[in-house]
């Protein structure tokens, strides 16, 4: 397949639908490679918004290949016009990336006070599933183009890209409306960042919020952020947090995922969860130990067996963890790719010391198998060994 094949049936599979391929107008076209164009899509469930979708804003040797999207409330051919002068300037000009900003030169829609874009991670698709399109090619990046004001992208040129996102969250307004006013100036950034609700309440705006976007995309819900108390004197960053969160796809169960348990500059980050069928206090301070252990030095990693210190639940037999993929239930939670790098995200998976002792003697792939093979229900703290 060619690249733009491969990029349109990238689009068409998360989509839904596959659209319809436009052209800009001629002078637009005429500064663009010859098959590039813009694919125009209604996907269901979207409540009639518009995708636009430039393809082949990046060619197939590009080493860092880059496509962008804009969502609307109509159809509009000057939008296919529009992102293409982007591409055009990312072509011929300055490449973009992710968090950099555009001068559009003239409202994005008639009568719109958003004259300016900002290339934002595509939260709203999922994420990194949609966002990193692997493929023969290598990887390309498929990332959002907000409209916005010139207000706003004041905001991000002088306080950062976190605090323009946390303008977008505390807003609550349909970035697609044209119509819509402007969200700087309105008092949104007369308060610290780190008071904007007791979900992000004392976090820093940066790898760990990353983090928590990732966990509420998946899950469909925000989630709460809880401390251990001790967690500073017992050697934990003072950030360090676990995430619980009820997702709102999976009925009667509960996500507790750990929050900084790597730093942002680190090479390879990895964070962990339970699932578990209630809210459980006592996994807070569990992933607060592994935690601390990975951060002290016995790195942790995919595979890995962990002895827990005792029933992870009360009445539990199951004393160990298996650090897995396998048993995922939303795809793409597994890993996180962000401007701080990519973050693996693995479930700590409660085994029975025979169930231990299988995968130390005969690897994680045959733990897997037995375990998936067996049936067990993850959710139940007093299951047998399936060994």
């Amino acid at each position: 397949m060619t690249y733009l094949d491969t990029l349109i049936e990238h689009y068409a599979r998360w989509l839904g639908t596959p659209g319809a391929l436009e052209s800009p107008k001629e002078r637009r076209r005429r500064e663009m490679p010859g098959d590039y164009r813009v694919l125009v899509a209604r996907p269901r469930g979207w409540g009639g918004k518009h995708f636009y979708l430039t393809c082949g804003m990046s060619r197939p040797d590009d080493e860092r290949k880059l496509e962008l999207f804009l969502i609307a409330n109509t159809y509009d051919q000057s939008l296919v016009d529009l992102l293409s002068a982007v591409a055009a300037f990312h072509i011929h000009g300055e490449r973009l990336g992710l968090e950099h900003t555009v001068d559009f030169g003239e409202p994005w829609l008639p009568g719109s006070k958003c004259t300016c874009g900002y290339i934002s991670w595509p939260y709203l698709l999922g994420g990194s599933p949609f966002a990193k399109m692997k493929s023969e090619h290598g990887t390309t990046y498929v990332l959002c183009l907000i409209p916005i004001t010139p207000e706003e992208r004041r905001v991000k040129i002088e306080s950062g890209a976190e605090a323009l996102e946390l303008l977008f969250d505390e807003g609550k307004v349909d970035l697609a409306d044209p119509l819509r006013d402007s969200l700087a100036g309105l008092g949104n950034l007369a308060r610290p960042l780190d008071q904007t609700g007791p979900m992000l309440a004392g976090i820093a705006r940066s790898y760990q919020d990353a983090l928590i976007r990732h966990y509420s995309v998946h899950l469909g819900n925000r989630g709460e952020l809880v401390r251990l108390k001790d967690g500073r004197q017992l050697g934990l960053p003072e950030d360090f947090g676990v995430v619980i969160v009820k997702p709102a796809r999976l009925a009667f169960r509960f996500f507790h995922l750990t929050c900084g348990m790597s730093r942002e500059d680190e090479t390879e980050k990895l964070e962990l969860y339970f699932v578990s069928g209630n809210h459980e206090v006592g996994l807070v301070d569990l992933l607060g130990a592994l935690a601390l252990g990975h951060l002290q030095g016995g790195r942790l990693g995919p595979g890995m067996i962990v002895d827990l210190g005792g029933p992870y639940l009360p009445g539990s037999t199951c004393t160990h963890g298996f650090l897995s993929r396998a048993f995922v239930p939303e795809d793409g939670i597994g890993e996180l790719e962000s401007k701080y790098g990519t973050t693996r995200v693995l479930e700590v998976v409660p085994i029975t010391p025979e169930e231990a002792r299988v995968g130390r003697e005969s690897g994680p792939e045959a733990l897997e198998k037995l375990l998936k093979e067996g049936g067990i229900k993850q959710l139940d703290p007093l299951r047998r060994s399936v060994v």
